[in-house]
């Protein structure tokens, strides 16, 4: 029989299922552009703070720089954004946009204003402005450490229950073994 949700969870399966819709739009928009969604990721940190080090990209993106130096890669072997020397360490790279980068950028701008209209079309301010409150609300729970606690418990528990599955596995073992061999 399955479970009706109702309240919280069903705020929270509607929110899901958003992220999961712009996910999967966010992956095709990219990859027609030739870019994955994390290489634009990249471009629009370049496009919004300018020409960045790859250390300070890393920052931006939350990843590591092993990752943020195959990103930029990337980026270079396709033409949207070039390595340049440091104007002041001569030890350090500066990553900026190309000329293809910022024209890609400059659309990705655009087309993210016509698509919020398209999104909240008829949608009241006072509505939008309630939506953009509880949306600060989520985004300051997910960026807190009771969030990080909160998941580390579900883990904890999850941890627990797969081992008393396992423990139940092993011991039903013995009991089919006996049922089969009659």
């Amino acid at each position: 029989m399955a479970k009706h949700t109702t309240g919280v969870g069903r705020v929270l399966e509607h929110l899901l299922e958003v992220t999961s819709l712009l996910s999967e739009g966010m992956e095709d928009d990219a990859s027609g552009r030739g870019l994955t969604v994390a290489r634009a990721g990249v471009v629009w940190v370049l496009h919004k703070e300018g020409p960045q080090r790859q250390r300070d990209l890393a920052e931006a993106l939350r990843v590591s720089p092993c990752n943020i130096t195959g990103l930029v890669d990337g980026l270079e072997a396709t033409g949207f954004v070039v390595r340049e020397p440091h104007p002041h360490d001569r030890r350090a790279t500066v990553v900026r946009l190309t000329e293809l980068g910022t024209a890609v950028a400059d659309a990705l701008t655009a087309e993210k204003d016509d698509f919020a209209r398209f999104l909240f079309e008829g949608v009241s301010s006072v509505d939008l402005t309630s939506l953009v409150g509880i949306l600060q609300r989520v985004l300051d729970r997910l960026r807190s450490s009771a969030y990080i606690r909160a998941r580390e418990r579900a883990l904890e528990r999850w941890a627990e229950r797969r081992a008393e599955i396992e423990e139940s596995l092993v011991t039903a073992k013995p009991r089919i073994s006996q049922m089969s061999s009659r």
